[in-house]
């Protein structure tokens, strides 16, 4: 997708005159609108999900809910937790938001419930209203967790930071530079392919340019045209 995407943005700025973005450039920008685009999901989940409590057209919110779901699936993980001390667990390095915190107790996987702070110390405290090791808790340290009563292991279910998108490539003898996808830093959006119009609409965006959906698709189209036709004329 990435080298689609750059191809239909290449030709867009060519088309507006607007100069050309390179390589490096484009990376970076392609990392920005990614995040973009990731970060809008679970916005979009949150407004999904309180349309469908609220009763707001309950079919298309949930739906939506479904969409959105989907598509955050592929960046879903579940891992165990290091320890990093008694209460301690380390929070994976490539969390982007955590979903769900779990320990198991005969076998069974039980849900943590996250309390602040406060909450959390006076709750070590309590005799009659003490958590159990049925039902704990735990608060959180940027990247770490303290977790009441102790348990043994935990797990963590959330969502990872997508990987970063790069167009690698090898320079010509006029020094242009050519797709080169077997590269080993290598990358390809991890985002769901029909994202790939608001993907590009954001990198122009980025690059100084505003331009339509509409118009995207037209020139898309057509750079897929210029691609066949090259494909059948070799």
């Amino acid at each position: 997708m990435i080298n689609s995407i750059r191809n239909t943005v290449l030709s867009i700025i060519d088309k507006d005159n607007s100069g050309y973005i390179s390589p490096s450039e484009f990376n970076l920008f392609a990392k920005a609108a990614q995040l973009e685009i990731y970060q809008e999901y679970f916005d979009n989940y949150r407004k999904a999900v309180s349309a469908k409590n609220n009763r707001k057209g309950s079919r298309g919110a949930s739906d939506e809910v479904k969409d959105v779901s989907n598509k955050l699936n592929i960046f879903t993980k579940k891992v165990a937790l290091a320890s990093g001390g008694t209460y301690t667990f380390t929070l994976p390095s490539d969390m982007y938001i955590l979903n769900t915190v779990l320990t198991t107790l005969n076998s069974i996987d039980d849900i943590v419930e996250e309390v602040d702070k406060t909450e959390f110390f006076y709750l070590k405290q309590a005799n009659m209203a003490s958590p159990t090791e049925k039902y704990r808790v735990y608060t959180r340290y940027a990247n770490e967790i303290d977790v009441f009563p102790v348990p043994s292991s935990a797990q963590a279910i959330y969502y990872k930071i997508p990987s970063t998108p790069k167009w690698t490539y090898l320079t010509t003898a006029g020094g242009d530079p050519i797709y080169n996808p077997s590269a080993t830093d290598f990358s390809d959006f991890e985002l769901h392919p029909e994202e790939e119009t608001q993907l590009i609409i954001k990198i122009l965006r980025y690059a100084g340019i505003t331009i339509r959906a509409e118009d995207v698709v037209s020139v898309a189209e057509g750079q897929d045209n210029k691609e066949y036709e090259k494909e059948n004329l070799t």
